[in-house]
């Protein structure tokens, strides 16, 4: 059976390290994706911090 496509977001002051434990658990059965946003984690900084440019870089 084909998986389903899953994508995890971190919460505003958190990082994708957060998620690495659920995506374990996930991943037998979605394709599970996940990232830091800019500004987050490993993620270069930025200094626009808004939803618009959160959900570009989703987009992108």
């Amino acid at each position: 059976m084909k998986k389903r496509n899953l994508i995890l977001l971190h919460a505003a002051l958190g990082s994708e390290s957060q998620l690495l434990p659920l995506k374990s658990t996930l991943e037998s059965t979605f394709n599970v994706y996940s990232f830091d946003f800019l500004g987050h984690g490993h993620a270069q900084n930025t200094d626009v911090f808004s939803i618009n440019t959160f959900v570009k870089q989703l987009h992108d």
